[in-house]
């Protein structure tokens, strides 16, 4: 992020998790193995147990926002198009950028194509405890 010349904004969202149906997968999977595997498994059922009950674990996500100001000179349409594309063309080439340091950190990166889960990752920044749907 150090070589990014360009403003970008980093917000995380942090969700409290319910780990039961982890636990339940485990626990199923746990009673098909032996009884040294079977051991361990109970200590790593408990110790998520310990998590759930503490309400101690959680996800994060990470959404990086880069943005760019247009400055447009009156009602030229024709600059005003040529002027988006310039604009279109550097946020792609910051993205782009972004990704493949973050990419090469190990990190997962997650593009948002479409209007519906734009709507509701804003929505559950705005509203946290409800759901969109």
């Amino acid at each position: 992020m150090k070589t990014c010349n360009f403003d970008l904004q980093i917000l995380i969202q942090s969700n409290k998790e319910d780990l039961s149906k982890h636990i339940s997968s485990v626990n199923n999977s746990a009673k098909k193995e032996d009884k040294k595997i079977k051991e361990l498994s109970d200590e790593y059922i408990n110790y998520l147990n310990q998590l759930n009950i503490n309400k101690k674990s959680a996800t994060k996500k990470f959404f990086i926002i880069i943005s760019k100001k247009k400055n447009i000179v009156e009602n030229d349409t024709e600059n005003e198009k040529n002027i988006e594309n310039i604009i279109f063309e550097e946020l792609n080439d910051n993205y782009l950028k972004i990704k493949d340091t973050i990419s090469r950190c190990g990190n997962l990166v997650v593009e948002i194509n479409n209007k519906n889960e734009c709507k509701e990752i804003l929505f559950s920044f705005f509203y946290p405890r409800k759901s969109l749907n």
